[in-house]
């Protein structure tokens, strides 16, 4: 995967702004505020259609502004994003639209790592989701459309399931048709990530090896509730329940990824340097699963993950990233000369872009 160019109109804090890339390493320095992220994020937007640090499309609208565009080319071909707020966004490939998002997701693999991740990734299990999910629809839209649909039915439960308070009635026909709707995309939205941690648990164990310097025993696992029965048994089940809390208490939208070193969770016991270096082979082992699945090397973004590191573990972050192994690399720190620096030293070429 390669980002030859992008432009920018209205996105975030950019009136305008055009970059042309180097193919293998980008780095992007200025201090904090300037737009370093925003860039980043508008990277992220032009391979995946969304934003990567904001869920409301009114955030990436500059201020006072009712639209934005990106432009760009991804190995040669023209992607062109518009959004107007109010209206449905087009996306268009060498000219031609996209009815819908999932039809689009997926073409342009990519691959962030931004400092909040070590925050959110041990805060609440949603955020865990959200990196399952992440992966998943960047190979298998059968996945996304699941996923969406499901989401799509539990909105609707939960309204219904508090309609039912509120008016002190219930319509439990209605209530179990959607629950029927929602067993099919749950069985296959779980099937597929017990399969996804599977295959990425033997890939992130190598990496946090290498990362941490084989000082502990990493481990990932999935926790969903159906072993031997069906979702649709247990919301059988939990019927009660819900009708008394009003929302849905199981489902996929429960699900966890857990993460252990020395076979206890890392958020209980786990230093800094530790929860750093997990993420880090984490979103390594993302990468790698994205590649084998798309024939692809997907594009890494790095925001900021230099912060606070010694220049050893500097030197081999570059040192990783910089191999065959990856393909085109985009790097952002608040030190002008830091990271380029170390790439002279290591004898790689590159292209600066300071952010003022």
């Amino acid at each position: 995967m390669e980002l030859q160019d992008i432009k920018l109109t209205n996105f975030k804090n950019y009136s305008e702004g055009g970059f042309v890339f180097h193919p293998k390493l980008n780095v992007i320095v200025g201090l904090n505020g300037r737009g370093k992220t925003n860039l980043m994020d508008a990277i992220y937007y032009l391979c995946m259609g969304k934003s990567y640090f904001s869920t409301l499309e009114k955030n990436v609208v500059r201020h006072d502004q009712t639209f934005f565009r990106l432009d760009g080319k991804i190995d040669g071909c023209r992607v062109e994003i518009k959004s107007q707020l109010g209206r449905q966004k087009e996306i268009l490939l060498n000219g031609g639209s996209f009815d819908k998002l999932t039809d689009y997701v997926g073409k342009h693999p990519i691959v962030v790592v931004a400092p909040d991740d070590i925050y959110q990734l041990f805060a609440v299990s949603e955020n865990r989701r959200i990196f399952i999910n992440n992966t998943l629809v960047q190979y298998d839209n059968v996945y996304l459309r699941e996923l969406l649909s499901y989401n799509r039915l539990l909105k609707q439960r939960n309204a219904l399931l508090k309609s039912f308070q509120q008016e002190k009635r219930q319509n439990l026909v209605l209530l179990d048709t959607i629950t029927n709707q929602m067993a099919g995309p749950a069985k296959y939205i779980s099937t597929a990530r017990k399969q996804f941690i599977d295959e990425i648990g033997p890939v992130f164990q190598s990496h946090y090896q290498i990362i941490s310097g084989d000082r502990e025993q990493a481990g990932l696992g999935y926790s969903s509730e159906p072993v031997e029965t069906s979702w649709t048994d247990i919301w059988k089940k939990e019927l009660q329940k819900d009708l008394i809390t009003a929302r849905t208490n199981s489902g996929v939208h429960k699900d966890d990824l857990e993460m252990f070193l020395n076979d206890k969770a890392v958020k209980d016991f786990a230093s800094q340097g530790q929860t750093k270096s997990y993420v880090l082979a984490l979103k390594f082992s993302q990468y790698e699963v994205l590649k084998a699945h798309s024939g692809k090397k997907p594009i890494l973004l790095l925001d900021d993950v230099f912060d606070k590191l010694d220049p050893s573990r500097m030197k081999f972050l570059l040192d990783h990233v910089t191999t065959e192994e990856f393909g085109q690399v985009f790097i952002s720190d608040t030190d002008e000369n830091k990271v380029p620096d170390m790439l002279e030293d290591i004898g790689q070429s590159f292209q600066k872009f300071s952010i003022q």
